[in-house]
């Protein structure tokens, strides 16, 4: 179901509104007024004369109009009505798979558009008229031929204002019968608590898409981004000294930037598709090569990684985001010093711990506790792991543990 759509109606002058309100009655009316006509002339034919004829009249008209009420198309036009003529503010929808809680209330909004019309149409047809010629007929002292029939002046200035406050009741009535449309219609068109449970959702799936692509971008592109930036600084160390290794540091920031590149083509394609059409994430088999290119960028590691066996391609990725985001934040934010990083299996849990000398303040930025950190938490928990970071001793730890399995119970 899509989410509901709202249109801000803006306000009106009072006579517009009122006439506008007024030409919504009318349809209304004539509406009702052709569905009477037909089904009386349908009892007529089929039970003429009989006593039960008001019975089957009433039930005609209950099926004629709970059938204007399914017609395809009705809902539509019902909602443009409402906020082309009645100037209804609030939010309508338009269901793109009508429940059956939607038809029920489009039948509902018909009967009242009917209901409503033919009320205002006596109103505006067959009793206002009769009070303006009476208002004429004082007016002039002499009688006034309308619509086939004399009007006669009354006597007295009574007369005169009896009509007046006739005309003047009847406008209120109509604006008292639009107001009661107006009110009627936008809760029978407006979102039922569904609509609104499909809107919160849609909404979080939104949300939840944004704060993907947020991490996405964070795991790719910002380490892909620091790789290069200890490429370049190496390279620049080594200009004058050692060309080759300059030419190695060039290669690699070409690679890695092309790499980037290509996901960011990917990431910004998922925005106009809404469907993420990536390569498979690195895993652990892909370790030594990231460590690699720490170690030729100018860090000094400490790698101790134990013997790896199987583990399922989610833990795999998720370890080896765990490895780049624990060595991307020594890279930005540690004390000189070697990066500890140590990998570990047990029976039941593969661990993966990141150690790099703390700064002078003592702490890590709070930049390096950001988007990074919490994208690994997440990822993390969904797999029933355990994720610890912070300060010990004159350290930043970044400890975490995953069940071998994926998940724990």
């Amino acid at each position: 179901m899509a989410p509901s759509r709202r249109r801000v109606v803006p306000s009106r002058p009072v006579l517009r509104r009122e006439a506008l309100g007024a030409a919504w009655l009318l349809v209304g009316a004539a509406i009702g007024l052709a569905a009477l006509l037909l089904v009386t002339g349908l009892v007529q034919v089929v039970a003429p004369g009989r006593g039960s004829a008001s019975v089957a009249l009433t039930l005609a008209l209950v099926l004629l109009v709970a059938l204007l009420g399914l017609l395809p198309g009705v809902r539509e036009l019902e909602v443009t009505a409402a906020r082309t003529l009645l100037g209804v503010r609030s939010e309508l929808v338009l269901p793109e798979e009508p429940a059956a809680t939607h038809r029920r209330r489009t039948v509902a909004t018909v009967a009242t558009h009917l209901v409503l019309g033919l009320l205002a149409g006596v109103l505006l047809v067959g009793v206002l008229p009769a009070l303006v010629a009476s208002v004429v007929v004082q007016l002039r002292g002499g009688p006034v031929q309308l619509a086939g029939r004399t009007f006669a002046p009354w006597s007295g200035p009574a007369a005169l204002a009896t009509g007046l406050a006739g005309v003047l009741l009847v406008g209120l009535a109509v604006t008292g019968l639009r107001r009661l449309a107006v009110r009627a219609v936008a809760r029978l068109l407006g979102p039922t608590a569904q609509d609104r449970l499909v809107v919160a959702l849609a909404r979080l799936e939104a949300e939840a898409a944004h704060t993907r692509l947020a991490r996405e971008l964070h795991d790719g592109i910002g380490h892909a981004l620091t790789i290069i930036g200890l490429q370049a600084a190496a390279g620049r160390r080594v200009l004058a000294s050692d060309p080759r290794r300059t030419e190695e540091s060039l290669g690699t920031i070409e690679d890695t930037a092309r790499g980037a590149l290509g996901e960011l083509d990917d990431l910004l394609g998922s925005l106009r598709s809404g469907a993420v059409v990536r390569e498979t994430a690195p895993g652990l088999d892909r370790l030594d090569a990231l460590l690699a290119t720490y170690r030729s960028g100018g860090m000094t590691l400490d790698c101790r990684v134990d013997e790896l066996p199987w583990v399922p391609r989610l833990t795999s990725t998720t370890a080896y985001l765990v490895v780049a985001e624990g060595l991307t934040n020594a890279a930005r934010h540690a004390a000189p010093g070697a990066v500890q990083l140590r990998v570990a299996t047990t029976a039941r849990a593969l661990r993966v711990q990141v150690s790099s000398p703390r700064t002078p303040a003592g702490t890590v930025p709070a930049t390096a506790r950001g988007l990074g950190l919490t994208g690994v938490a997440e990822r993390v928990r969904l797999l029933g792991g355990s994720v610890q970071a912070g300060p010990v001793g004159g350290r930043w730890v970044l400890d975490v543990e995953l069940p071998r399995n994926g998940t724990r119970g």
